[in-house]
């Protein structure tokens, strides 16, 4: 039982953050660094502080001027 309750959470948060991934509009792969213990402080240090590719794709409210 335990063990079942442990892989729904599993996939529950591989889940959340391939989504959180895919909304800065990386890949959903990267998802998969967050159960590696050191990677997963270097991923989330990388999401928090690149330049995000989804918001390039964002027209500039200069270009209507």
């Amino acid at each position: 039982g335990v063990g079942i309750f442990y892989l729904v959470i599993f996939i529950f948060m591989i889940v959340c953050w391939w989504r959180i991934w895919s909304k800065a509009g990386f890949s959903g792969a990267w998802s998969l660094l967050m159960f590696v213990p050191i990677a997963n402080l270097i991923s989330f240090i990388y999401l928090a502080f690149a330049k995000w590719p989804v918001s390039e794709n964002k027209v500039k409210p200069e270009t209507f001027d």
